[in-house]
C-alpha cells in the first residue's frame, strides 16, 4: 500500500508508471481495455484481488450466448428461419447465431449421424456459416473443407488486386456477414481448445486461414472470357454461396487459376495520377501527395537484380543466450485500449498482404460502431496480443509482401525494399503501438528522440537543425568557423541488425 501511495503513482500518469516497479512490489494492475474503473484505480495490492476484480467487472461469456451478435444492418432475421422461407433466398445480413438445426450432419458421401461434441468445428460450420433459409436436405461440404484446412496451401496468388470495391448492396452485406461470423468461429474455437491443439475437428487455425483467404477465394479477378458468361456480380453471388455449403476446396482452385500480367511485358504503365486520386478519394491525403509529388519507381525484381535483393538482409544477430525473463508471478494481461476504435481511424485502400489481404474489411466492419460488433473484435485482438494464436496460424504475423522501389533510377542495384505485412498484423502493431507510445517514449529517452511522433525522423531533424543554427549562421555572418556541426549517419541494414532476441526480452521484463 505504501508503494501505491508513493510518488510513483500520486505524481505519474499511468501510463507512464515502471511497471517492473510494481511487479517487484507484488502490485498488480487491470489491462482491460474496457475496465469501468479510473485508470488510477486499476491497480491492486495483490494477485487475488485482480482476479476478484475480473471476476466483477470482466467476466468471460460463454461462447454461445447473445454476447456475440451480429452487425446491424437493413434487414434482420430470426434466429430460426421460418418454414416458408425461400431456400435459394440468400440473406443480405448478418443473422445472430443459430444453434445448430439437428445433430444429423450432411456430407458430400451422404448422411451421416454424428456427435456435434466430437466434431465441434463442424457443429460450428453449420451454425454460423449455412445460409438461414437453407434447405436441410441440400448437401453440405464443411467437413471436406476442414480436412482441407488442416494442411492447406499457402501459396501467394498471382494476382495483387481483387473485385472488392465491386462489392454492392446485398453482396457486400453477406461478405460482411461471412468475414464477421469467422472471426466469431475463431473466438469460440480458441474458447474452448488450447492454442496448441492441431486437430482440425477442433482447433481454430483453419478459420484463420479462412479470414486471411476469404477476399483471395471470393473476389479473385476471373477474367471475363474465363467466367463462362457470368457477370462479376453474378460470380461474387455464386462463390458466396459455395462459400456458405463449405466448398473451400473448389473456391480454392478456382482461384489458383487467376493470374493477372502473366507476362511483365503485357502490365501496363503505372498512372500515378490515378493512384494519387484513389488515396484522395479515400481521405488518404497523406499518399495523395506523396503519388501526386513524388511518384515512387517500383523495381521489378528478376534475374538481373535479385541478388542486389537478398544483399539487402543481413544474417540475422548473433544469439545473445540472454537469461529468460521469470513471468511464472506475472499477473494475466489482456489488449488495452479499445481496437475497433484504431481500426475507424486506418486509412482505406492501403497495400494489401500476400494473400490479397486489406485493412478495408475490418475498417467496413468497425464502423458499424455497434457494441456486439467492438466487443467481438476486441475478444479476437486479445487473443493475438496474448499469444493464443494456434502455432499454424502465427504465419500469418511473419509474412510480409516484398517489393522494392529505386533509391536511384539511374543505379538499378540501389534499391529499398517495402515490406507489406498482412492486414491483421498491421491492425496489431498499429494499435499496440498507439496504447503505448508515451511508454515506449519515455522508456527510451534519451537515446531515441521524437518517438511515437507522426512523421517523427523529420520532426527530429528539423528540431536538430533548429537547435545548433544559430551556432552555424551567426559565426558565418561574421566570417569566421561555426562552432557546432551537425553529422547524419545512415546504417545499412540497421533494423535487421537489431537483436530480436533482445527486444523479446525488454518486451518480456519492461511492459
Amino acid at each position: 500500500m505504501n508503494h501505491l501511495g508513493g510518488a510513483e503513482h500520486c505524481t505519474i500518469a499511468p501510463p507512464l508508471v515502471d511497471l517492473t516497479v510494481c511487479h517487484k512490489s507484488g502490485i498488480t494492475f487491470c489491462t482491460h481495455g474496457d475496465c469501468p474503473l479510473l485508470p488510477k484505480e486499476r491497480f491492486f495490492p495483490s494477485l487475488e484481488d485482480l482476479l476478484q476484480h475480473d471476476r466483477t467487472h470482466h467476466p468471460t461469456a460463454p461462447p454461445h450466448t447473445s454476447t456475440h451478435t451480429s452487425p446491424p444492418s437493413h434487414r434482420t432475421h430470426p434466429a430460426t428461419p421460418p418454414a416458408t422461407a425461400s431456400a435459394a433466398q440468400v440473406s443480405p445480413s448478418p443473422p445472430v447465431l443459430r444453434v445448430p438445426r439437428a445433430p444429423t450432419l450432411e456430407t458430400h458421401s451422404g448422411t451421416a449421424t454424428a456427435d456435434p461434441n466430437a466434431n465441434p468445428n463442424l457443429a460450428l460450420c453449420n451454425t454460423l456459416f449455412s445460409p438461414p433459409e437453407a434447405d436441410p436436405a441440400q448437401p453440405s461440404s464443411w467437413e471436406d473443407a476442414l480436412q482441407f484446412l488442416a494442411s492447406p496451401s499457402h501459396q501467394p496468388p498471382a494476382f495483387r488486386t481483387n473485385w472488392y470495391h465491386f462489392l454492392k448492396r446485398r453482396h457486400q452485406h453477406e461478405f460482411y456477414d461471412v468475414f464477421y461470423c469467422i472471426i466469431q468461429a475463431i473466438n469460440i474455437a480458441s474458447a474452448r481448445s488450447d492454442p496448441a491443439d492441431t486437430d482440425w475437428k477442433s482447433s481454430a487455425s483453419g478459420f484463420y486461414w479462412l479470414l486471411v483467404h476469404l477476399e483471395h477465394l471470393i473476389l479473385a479477378p476471373t477474367n471475363k472470357t474465363d467466367r463462362n458468361g457470368e457477370s462479376i456480380q453474378q460470380t461474387i453471388r455464386r462463390r458466396l454461396a459455395w462459400f456458405r455449403q463449405g466448398r473451400i476446396r473448389d473456391l480454392h482452385a478456382e482461384a489458383a487459376r487467376v493470374s493477372s500480367w502473366v507476362n511483365v511485358g503485357d502490365r501496363p504503365a503505372r498512372d500515378g495520377r490515378r493512384d494519387a486520386q484513389e488515396a484522395a478519394d479515400n481521405d488518404n491525403f497523406k499518399s495523395a501527395r506523396d503519388r501526386a509529388c513524388n511518384p515512387p519507381p517500383v523495381a521489378q525484381v528478376g534475374n538481373n537484380n535479385f541478388a542486389s535483393v537478398t544483399d539487402l538482409y543481413s544474417e540475422p544477430h548473433p544469439p545473445l543466450n540472454l537469461e529468460p525473463p521469470n513471468l511464472d508471478d506475472r499477473q494475466p494481461y489482456h489488449l488495452p485500449g479499445h481496437i475497433a476504435k484504431s481500426i475507424r481511424q486506418s486509412h482505406r485502400r492501403k497495400g494489401k498482404g500476400c494473400h490479397t489481404d486489406s485493412l478495408d474489411i475490418f475498417i467496413d466492419i468497425a464502423h458499424k460502431d455497434d457494441p456486439a460488433v467492438d466487443a467481438t473484435l476486441q475478444r479476437f485482438f486479445d487473443l493475438v496480443y496474448r499469444g493464443l494464436v494456434p502455432a499454424p496460424a502465427r504465419r500469418f504475423f511473419r509474412d510480409s509482401y516484398l517489393f522494392c522501389l529505386y533509391k536511384d533510377p539511374s543505379d538499378p542495384s540501389k534499391l529499398r525494399p517495402i515490406g507489406v505485412p498482412s492486414a491483421l498484423r498491421r491492425i496489431i502493431a498499429s494499435h499496440v503501438a498507439k496504447v503505448y507510445k508515451d511508454t515506449f517514449a519515455a522508456h527510451l529517452l534519451p537515446f531515441n528522440f521524437a518517438v511515437g511522433v507522426e512523421r517523427g525522423m523529420t520532426f527530429a531533424t528539423l528540431v536538430a537543425q533548429l537547435s545548433i543554427e544559430k551556432y552555424i549562421q551567426i559565426p558565418q555572418s561574421r566570417d569566421e568557423l561555426p562552432s557546432r556541426a551537425m553529422v547524419f549517419l545512415d546504417l545499412k541494414n540497421m533494423f535487421n541488425l537489431v537483436s530480436r532476441e533482445k527486444l523479446r526480452h525488454v518486451i518480456a521484463t519492461k511492459f
